[in-house]
């Protein structure tokens, strides 16, 4: 294997390209308080349409069918914690 790449350590040592971006992991904080997409897009100043992509992105980075399994998945993999989830229900102020 002289002179040739080793992809597979390539690939092990770069960030996950499934990682959630700031904005994606606010709105699935916001989508595990109970939040719909009309106030999630109230509370960050962006379109509905806006957040509804970016839901359906993190939902596609992390393989999941719909709002709890996002949310399972991101909790499982450590993307989103318990203090995440007080900080989506305190954002909508109800904590």
């Amino acid at each position: 294997m002289s002179g040739e790449l080793d992809w597979y350590a390539l690939r092990d040592r770069s960030p996950s390209p499934r990682q959630l971006s700031r904005r994606q992991r606010v709105i699935l904080q916001l989508v595990a308080s109970g939040a719909q997409a009309r106030e999630i897009a109230e509370l960050l100043g962006i379109t509905i349409t806006t957040v509804k992509n970016h839901r359906t992105i993190a939902y596609q980075k992390l393989e999941a069918e719909n709002a709890p399994h996002a949310v399972a998945i991101a909790m499982r993999l450590g993307w989103l914690t318990a203090d995440d989830l007080d900080e989506g229900a305190r954002l909508r102020g109800l904590a």
